[in-house]
């Protein structure tokens, strides 16, 4: 005659082989073999470009960086050497840097024909802020482009500004017929200070 306890544990044990064969019908796998190699991953590695930043006179002052996750944008630009204080930052439609021609050879905004400088362009970047040390560092994200976008025929270019880009946000007591033709082109940041042409 069995005792109670010892009958305890058979029932126990009865009720455990049960609870385990529900959860193997359930579609419960046991745990993976810590030591095996992870799955790879189906998703395609994220993209990246770059730009490698110069001044007028050929100087490195700085880099960007392009990440293309998910359909955005993921950009940080980090910067040396320039003067204090906001600087405007666009997308250019053309990849090529000469100093020697205050950078015009990076062509317009990257932009649709019938898109006017109020945050509307897709080369509209937020301002570069740089501190009393001369260095800026701007993290962000977008969708306006992505990486790939910018690597066409022609390339693109990254340019910074001397001053502030106010994104043709001009108040009516001071431009009554509003914003001029420049500044709805520029944001009246003024001239091109630093380029990068946009690389893989």
């Amino acid at each position: 005659m069995r005792s109670r306890s010892s009958a305890k544990r058979t029932r126990a044990a009865a009720a455990g082989g049960a609870a385990l064969l529900l959860l193997v019908g359930c579609g419960y796998q046991a745990a993976a073999d810590p030591g095996a190699a992870p799955a790879p991953d189906p998703r395609p590695a994220p993209l990246t470009v770059k730009a490698r930043l110069h001044d007028l006179n050929g100087v490195p002052v700085g880099t960007a960086r392009l990440t293309d996750q998910d359909g955005q944008t993921h950009m940080v630009v980090s910067a040396d050497g320039l003067a204090p204080g906001y600087h405007g930052m666009h997308v250019h439609t053309i990849g090529l840097c000469d100093g020697a021609g205050g950078f015009v050879s990076a062509g317009g905004h990257l932009a649709a024909d019938n898109e006017t400088h109020h945050g509307e362009h897709a080369g509209d970047l937020p301002s570069l802020y740089v501190g009393k040390n001369g260095h800026g560092l701007l993290r962000f994200v977008t969708d306006a482009f992505t990486p790939t976008g910018l690597l066409d025929a022609d390339g693109s270019a990254l340019i910074l500004h001397a001053g502030r880009d106010n994104f043709a946000n001009i108040p009516t007591r001071y431009a009554p017929g509003g914003p001029d033709i420049d500044t709805r082109k520029t944001g009246d940041s003024g001239a091109r200070v630093v380029c990068g042409v946009v690389a893989d």
